[in-house]
This record gives structure tokens, sequence and C-alpha cells, in this order.
């Protein structure tokens, strides 16, 4: 990611501080919350996920809930792209059998 643009600064800016924020009180959820919010702006989103995830442990009314939906909405794209690699690529590989001396298994 390009770290240069105003949009980026910013979302670099505001993990700073939250990470500042986490280090003086660690159980402030709102700092949690705005550390997610800034993974996410980074294009971070299993990083913004384990953050909100953590958010959620917490139980607080009103966060927790949403926090949960975020992380899952965070998630999806990811999730899927994984399971089509792994349904395209892998019947080719073992269609094409592993060859003595390849990085197959039996390599």
């Amino acid at each position: 990611m390009n770290f240069r643009g105003p949009r980026a600064r910013g979302a670099v800016r505001a993990l700073e501080l939250a990470d500042a924020a986490i280090a003086r009180s660690p159980d402030l959820v709102q700092a949690h919350w705005n550390r997610a919010l800034a993974l996410r702006k980074l294009d971070l989103p299993l990083a913004a996920a384990a953050e909100l995830d953590a958010v959620a442990a917490r139980g607080e009314p009103g966060w927790a809930d949403e926090a949960r939906r975020i992380a899952a909405t965070l998630r999806t794209p990811i999730e899927t792209r994984h399971r089509d690699i792994r349904r395209r690529r892998w019947p080719r590989c073992v269609l094409r059998g592993w060859r003595r001396g390849s990085r197959g298994p039996r390599g």
C-alpha cells in the first residue's frame, strides 16, 4: 500500500494515536475500536478483524455486536478468495500428479 497519500497518512496517525492510548489504558474499548478502523483504512482487514474480536470479547453493550458484525464482514472476502483458490488449484495439482524430484509431497 502507498502510505504517502493524505488518507494513508491520516490512518497511520490514527493508528499511532490509538496505540498510544492503548499503551496508557489497555482496557479502553474506544482506542481498540479506533485502532481497528485505522487498520481497515490501511488495507489490513485481518488485523482489523482481530482487533474487533478483542473489542467484542469485552462484551461492552453497543460495541460487541457491531464489532462482531464488522469483523465478519472484513473476513468474508478473504475467506472466499482462499476457498476459491483451494478449489481451483488443488485439483490441478492432483490431476497433473507429483513427479519425483518435484516440490510435491514426495519430492
